[in-house]
């Protein structure tokens, strides 16, 4: 093996390594796996009421039984969140995902009967069905255009036209707002929430709608498995060496 095809192995398994390039940077990953901490050691989601023990790797909640996070958002003007979900019930017209105004406003990220709505603005067309997980992606770019997707396909881009487009830093999932009584929510379970740093692209999202890993933070070729990778391939390399030597002199 020479040095330059080693090299490019390399730089290959390091990237496969720290996920794929993109040019939103995942800064929140809360995994909940028996609690409610970030994996990169951020602020922590808060329940409302919810459990973590009656499906594991899961939070389980009840009607506005969901999860608050604070200060969450490095720029509130440029964004992105994913989770992945699912609802026992979609009854009721409306089911609040995400309340970006800690709970004072009627605006945000619904299921209008069963299909991703940022209310008041934009309705998509792609219908989810009970006790089925679905994944939620919405970004928020640099001119304040919200684009919304499911299951990795866009629904919407909504432009930054009205105030309802404006959010705060505190987010809140899987609960109704105050303004209309809190009437707007069903029990469900979710399985992961992330939060970005910039951008997720159309791409971005249908990888990671189909398990992959965007944008996760650069990690060294001193991690474990880069590490052992290097060992091998040096290993390899000079073995490489070593025999053509050992064969010229023979």
């Amino acid at each position: 093996m020479t040095i330059a095809k080693f090299m490019t192995a390399a730089v290959l398994a390091a990237s496969m390594w720290s996920g794929t390039a993109s040019a939103a940077v995942l800064i929140h990953h809360y995994e909940l796996n028996g609690d409610l901490t970030d994996v990169y050691g951020g602020p922590s989601l808060v329940s409302l009421g919810g459990s973590l023990t009656s499906t594991p790797g899961r939070y389980d909640f009840g009607v506005n039984q969901g999860l608050r996070l604070t200060s969450g958002l490095n720029d509130i003007g440029i964004w992105s969140l994913d989770f992945k979900a699912s609802y026992a019930s979609l009854s009721g017209t409306w089911k609040k995902l995400v309340d970006f105004r800690n709970l004072t406003t009627d605006d945000g990220l619904y299921f209008a009967n069963d299909k991703l709505q940022f209310y008041p603005d934009a309705t998509g067309t792609t219908a989810v069905t009970t006790n089925t997980d679905y994944t939620i992606a919405l970004t928020r770019d640099g001119s304040g255009t919200l684009s919304g997707y499911v299951n990795g396909l866009l629904q919407w881009a909504i432009a930054n036209e009205s105030e309802s487009n404006v959010i705060g830093n505190v987010l809140t999932f899987f609960t109704d707002d105050v303004s209309t009584g809190q009437r707007e929510a069903q029990p469900g379970s979710v399985d992961f929430i992330r939060i970005y740093d910039g951008v997720l692209t159309a791409g971005d999202v249908a990888i990671l709608d189909q398990g992959g890993t965007v944008g996760a933070p650069a990690t060294s070729v001193s991690e474990p498995g880069g590490l052992a990778l290097l060992s091998a391939g040096l290993f390899a390399l000079g073995w490489g060496g070593r025999k053509r030597k050992n064969d010229q002199a023979a």
